[in-house]
């Protein structure tokens, strides 16, 4: 089989392509991120596994988190926590890399109403699973991945506004999405709004949406339900200023600039308000650049296509700027509106290039062309292998297995009910899963039945 037909062959089948992307992911998680192996990070450990092992699974799965519902996360933890407690957080990265594996398959196919170049996909899938943003903490986490379900489902709704009708599988997504967290609804209301403003009768488009829209509610109950109970508050310090630049610098340059640094609030000190504004000078160029490709491509491509670039441009920006302004703009926002201007951004360059080629009769200007293609197909590698490092918080603390062995003689002390407390990453957060010595007695390899408790 030549190369260049390995990759239209092994993503031709959903499920071989499926298999690929796990095993790739993995791979990058075990080079760039090994520590996600051996402890949990954030809510993983302290929330959804804690939740499992000491309430249950009937108490736990209906458990408010941070004023919303979680339901992906319950269900990752559901199935980490039969495993032995030494291997748990091994299984948890795996089955994450599995998960993943599942939605950017599903992506690929979602992205041809973009891009139908096979390989261009396939680059351009690569670029979101490794997204720099998502390297920086959540990646290898499930923490993570309802912003994963939430940009599959802004494409899935892109591709509706685009004349296809909804699949068995773009609802499961859609559900899982909206029961995952409350951020898709705002997916969901933008697609609304669009739809409302299209030929196409909403009325008959909404009817397959019964169950996505009792999804909707659902959360939403939740959502009101937290705030009554004061579950979620807002921001402590709303600035419409510092969600603007950190736009600039999260969304735009820290995911489409090779060798773009990530910019927090003592790097900002350092750096100073100059080089601050030379970098946000620099970035509003590119945003330029991008509405130029936008703008020459928008009178030449067909109306029906316009209409769903249109509705991943402004649910991106909402998207950001809504929840940045209300909930203060954490990394992990970014990844939505990135992976929709990164999409947008390739297709508007790769239309216009190919809008060139066409009215160009020059062999020299051809040559050049060609080359430029190839160039912004090698942007994403530059990107991944540029950006895509973990922060140092993923560096803090020391493992699952190494704290159960410096701690696990406090169980000598004959009582089951006695904790030992494991800290979690990031370590500074303070963190933790309690493990009761009955439980590790009993799910512990190398401690099993090591311990006869008093009666």
């Amino acid at each position: 089989m030549q190369i260049r037909s390995l990759i239209p062959t092994l993503t031709n089948n959903k499920w071989s392509l499926w298999a690929l992307l796990t095993l790739m992911y993995l791979t990058f998680l075990f080079f760039r991120v090994p520590i996600a192996f051996d402890n949990f990070w954030g809510e993983d450990g302290s929330v959804f596994y804690n939740g499992i092992i000491n309430d249950g699974v009937l108490k736990s799965v209906f458990t408010l988190t941070a004023g919303y519902y979680l339901l992906i996360d319950w269900l990752v933890a559901i199935p980490i926590s039969v495993l032995p407690v030494e291997v748990a957080t091994v299984g948890n990265a795996v089955l994450v890399a599995v998960i993943i594996g599942l939605i950017y398959t599903k992506i690929f196919s979602l992205l041809k109403i973009f891009v139908e170049d096979v390989y261009s996909r396939f680059v351009l899938v690569l670029l979101m699973m490794y997204m720099p943003i998502a390297c920086f903490d959540s990646i290898g986490a499930a923490t993570g991945l309802h912003f994963v379900l939430n940009t599959a489902s802004m494409f899935i709704y892109a591709r509706i506004l685009s004349g296809r009708k909804l699949s068995a599988s773009d609802k499961f997504v859609l559900i899982l999405s909206l029961l995952s967290g409350p951020l898709s609804l705002y997916c969901l209301s933008i697609f609304i709004l669009f739809i409302s403003r299209s030929k196409q009768s909403l009325v008959k488009i909404l009817d397959s949406f019964n169950f996505v829209i009792t999804a909707a509610v659902l959360q939403i109950g939740y959502i009101i339900f937290g705030v009554l109970t004061r579950s979620r508050g807002l921001g402590d310090e709303s600035s419409i200023t510092k969600t603007l630049y950190l736009f600039l610098e999260r969304v735009i340059g820290f995911n489409m600039v090779p060798g773009w640094s990530s910019v927090d609030s003592s790097t900002a000190q350092e750096l100073g308000f100059n080089s601050l504004l030379s970098r946000a000078i620099f970035l509003l160029l590119i945003i330029s650049f991008f509405l130029f490709l936008y703008a020459s491509n928008y009178r030449f491509t067909p109306k029906p296509m316009i209409r769903p670039e249109l509705y991943v441009f402004v649910t991106s920006l909402i998207y950001w700027f809504v929840s940045g302004y209300l909930f203060n703009p954490e990394p992990r926002y970014a990844f939505l509106p990135a992976c929709g201007f990164i999409i947008l951004f390739f297709r508007t360059a790769g239309l216009y290039l190919s809008r060139l080629s066409l009215s160009s009769k020059s062999k020299g200007k051809l040559q050049v062309l060609s080359i430029s293609r190839g160039l912004l197909l090698c942007l994403p590698i530059a990107i991944v292998f540029f950006n895509s490092f973990p922060s140092n918080l993923r560096t803090e603390g020391d493992s699952l297995r190494i704290q159960l062995e410096r701690n696990f003689d406090n169980c000598r002390d004959g009582n089951p009910d006695t904790l030992i407390s494991i800290v979690v990453r990031p370590a500074r957060n303070n963190a933790i899963v309690e493990l009761r010595c009955e439980w590790i007695n009993s799910n512990s390899l190398k401690h099993r039945g090591s311990f006869v408790f008093q009666e």
